[in-house]
């Protein structure tokens, strides 16, 4: 598993707090039309990171924005890397500065992950986005990253999800 960090350029203007439309085709553009658009994803994206909250501007400001990319898939790591680095494509008015790799520490019988930002479930049965309010809905969690292992070829049975500060949970669909 590789972990790394897109770090951008300093955006000249604010970044509305709506960018992640923008972030996913950004990548999308980044990555093209081959075997990883619009497909079972092996990796995952975080939202951009390391934004304040203007008041007066009325959007976010960033010194060094940057987002996380992880991904198993050797051939898609060095495939996006490549390509952030010689197509030079924008975000807003960013361009990829730096890409850093990000230590991962796994321990022997669990790992502790904190996500950096919102994650999406997208219930197929139901064709609709899943949230903590949902029933069943950790049931559900767990049973779309067992087919995500499945998919990379990793069986566990022994898999599971606890989720931990409950009473900060939040919900945000924009």
């Amino acid at each position: 598993m590789a972990r790394y960090k897109i770090i951008f350029t300093k955006p000249k203007d604010v970044i509305p707090f709506n960018n992640q439309k923008m972030l996913n085709s950004f990548i999308h553009k980044t990555i093209g039309h081959n075997g990883y658009h619009d497909t079972f994803s092996e990796y995952n994206i975080s939202g951009l990171q390391g934004g304040k909250y203007d008041a007066e501007r009325g959007g976010l400001v960033y010194e060094e924005p940057y987002i996380i990319i992880s991904s198993s898939n050797e051939e898609f790591n060095m495939m996006i890397i490549e390509k952030l680095l010689q197509r030079k494509q924008t975000l807003f008015d960013m361009t990829v500065a730096d890409i850093r790799f990000v230590e991962l520490r796994l321990n022997a019988h669990y790992d502790y992950i904190s996500t950096l930002s919102p994650f999406i479930v997208f219930n197929k049965k139901s064709r609709r986005k899943i949230t903590f309010k949902d029933e069943g809905w950790l049931d559900i969690l767990r049973q779309n990253c067992i087919d995500k292992l499945r998919h990379m070829g990793i069986e566990d049975e022994t898999f599971s999800i606890e989720p931990h500060y409950e009473n900060k949970w939040k919900t945000k669909m924009v």
